[in-house]
């Protein structure tokens, strides 16, 4: 019998089942990653606001985690 809280990776590996919430804050965290390498590469300041809405993204989330912790 499967364990409720695993699932099947691509790799045939289990692995914990991640919340949506986990999912949405390491996706964020990867966009923002790429955005940083390419700022490396080019000065725009776009990407740099872009980064900066991310940031703000994923402090309003670990706000609201935190709130739920309590709560």
């Amino acid at each position: 019998m499967r364990n409720k809280n695993m699932h099947i990776s691509y790799q045939g590996i289990s692995e914990p089942k991640k919340e949506p919430k986990d999912m949405l804050i390491e996706c964020l965290k990867d966009v923002r990653a790429d955005i940083s390498q390419a700022c490396n590469r080019i000065e725009d300041k776009n990407l740099y606001k872009a980064m900066g809405r991310i940031d703000n993204f994923l402090t309003i989330l670990s706000y609201l985690n935190n709130a739920e912790e309590v709560e």
